[in-house]
């Protein structure tokens, strides 16, 4: 039992989790989220992907559709896509009766948009664009879209999606005590 409690307090919860999700952690300059990249075998809308990140859990945490809100973590994001030969969807939307083509893209957790990554000739709403799809580093057209945006019509059929997972401090402090209790119960 006790090397299962030393277990407990020094492994990470990314290091006791899915291999596939990882953390940007704080120690490493990141904002201390966890981000899936989920590959699909059949293609989902944007609609789709966001209905199935938002009904995902990670560590009892809810998930979302990826928001990118500086350089730093776009390189994260992109880096995590890396081998996965996919784009993926992401929250970005622009909400219908927007100015075309850049006018109004928001996040769909209502986090401001205040930073962006769009290809040079992007967003260009060719064909009713309104969905954001982040290139991958594999992009058939060539590692120079590798971390660029891309709008997409919402209806465009893509295999991969990215969840972001924000850890809420009460969590991560209900763990720490129900850990701390059962250290202490094993003790007596």
């Amino acid at each position: 039992m006790k090397k299962f409690i030393v277990f407990l307090f020094f492994c990470t919860p990314a290091t006791i989790s899915n291999a596939a999700i990882v953390q940007w952690t704080s120690e490493s300059g990141g904002n201390g989220h966890y981000y899936d990249v989920v590959v699909v075998a059949e293609g989902l809308t944007w609609s789709d992907a966001k209905t199935a990140a938002e009904n995902s859990t990670h560590l009892g945490f809810s998930g979302y559709l990826v928001t990118i809100t500086s350089s730093d973590e776009n390189l994260f994001v992109t880096g995590a896509m890396d081998g996965k030969n996919n784009d993926a969807w992401a929250g970005g939307f622009q909400p219908p009766e927007s100015p075309e083509p850049s006018g109004n893209w928001s996040w769909t957790t209502g986090e401001l948009w205040s930073y962006s990554n769009w290809r040079s000739t992007e967003p260009n709403n060719n064909g009713d664009e309104n969905a954001l799809e982040i290139m991958s580093s594999d992009h058939p057209l060539g590692s120079g879209w590798a971390g660029h945006w891309n709008d997409l019509p919402a209806e465009t059929s893509i295999n991969a999606y990215v969840i972001e997972y924000i850890p809420e401090p009460a969590t991560l402090g209900l763990l720490l005590i129900g850990g701390l209790a059962l250290l202490k119960r094993r003790r007596k």
